[in-house]
């Protein structure tokens, strides 16, 4: 399911209900409050879900809704619209709350695709997105570029769950909802909206296509010896983070036009596969737009290749 992780408060919940709920395992831990000093904080948890209960009464959700759907235990298989909106309406009866009063502080929402290559010929290819360099702060195929207010991560799905499928996964996370809130999106009642979806799925393939990507399916041998050389360029991360903005898209395009050309044009094609993935979830969620027509064509087009 695009949507994932969320963080949210839960305006106007009944805390000692919650609390006397056997459903949950309780903790307790310290924290340092800037009014109060040293003060204790509630954790409830429930199929990993978690929910923290402060001094003054804040209570905030947090955890993977995908994880809640699948008992706690995986979010790396489907997880349909339907899903979601049956899941979030357990959660809510859970904690005896209204969705409209669940409130959205943090969210994640992307897909897991199927690739017929290894993941690493993604990940290892991953340049910069918007002038923000891909880091890779876990010892596996994991990167993300970090933005003040949202992360996009790419990382091995089947590597994480010791799954034998080349399950890729392109996320958005939220960390500031201001974009969102122009959408309409505050709240997990929002969430239901099967539109707002198609908003969604319109920014991450927006994303996406702001990535530079190395395409690793271009084939070398063709190339005339100056187009070698520059490849050599456009494999290197430091390469497109000195280029000035311009200088860049000017690069860009080059790099394009060999992809097209001496290659499978791979950006997008997983573009494609990103939107035939989000839509096999719901009931034609395509936006109403004739570049995304367009996309299945190259999805028909997809070689089934094994690039190692």
């Amino acid at each position: 399911m695009p949507v994932d992780f969320i963080k949210a408060r839960l305006q106007g919940v009944n805390i000692p209900k919650l609390t006397s709920n056997k459903i949950f395992k309780q903790t307790r831990e310290t924290y340092i409050d800037s009014d109060f000093g040293e003060c204790s904080k509630l954790i409830l948890e429930y199929k990993r879900l978690v929910i923290t209960i402060y001094k003054n009464k804040v209570a905030i959700l947090t955890g993977s809704l995908h994880y809640f759907y699948n008992d706690g235990i995986h979010n790396y298989n489907n997880f349909t619209f339907t899903n979601l909106v049956n899941t979030l309406e357990e959660v809510a009866e859970l904690l005896e709350i209204e969705l409209k009063n669940i409130v959205l502080q943090n969210i994640e929402f992307g897909v897991n695709i199927i690739l017929p290559f290894l993941v690493q010929n993604i990940t290892n290819n991953l340049l910069i997105h918007n002038k923000k360099e891909f880091l890779k702060p876990y010892d596996f195929d994991y990167r993300r570029a970090q933005h003040q207010r949202y992360w996009i991560k790419i990382y091995n799905k089947g590597k994480q769950f010791n799954r034998p499928e080349n399950i890729l996964r392109v996320e958005l996370k939220y960390k500031k909802m201001i974009d969102l809130h122009k959408l309409g999106l505050y709240n997990c009642l929002d969430l239901t909206n099967k539109q707002l979806h198609t908003q969604l799925l319109a920014i991450l393939l927006e994303k996406w296509s702001n990535i530079m990507l190395y395409d690793f399916t271009i084939e070398k041998e063709q190339l005339k010896p100056l187009e070698k050389t520059k490849i050599l360029q456009y494999q290197n991360q430091n390469y497109w983070l000195n280029l000035s903005n311009q200088e860049r898209q000017r690069q860009k395009t080059k790099l394009r036009y060999l992809s097209i050309n001496f290659g499978t044009n791979i950006q997008e094609e997983i573009k494609a596969l990103i939107l035939l993935k989000w839509n096999s979830l719901f009931e034609k969620c395509i936006p109403n737009n004739q570049y995304y027509k367009g996309l299945i064509n190259i999805q028909k087009e997809f070689r089934s290749n094994t690039y190692i």
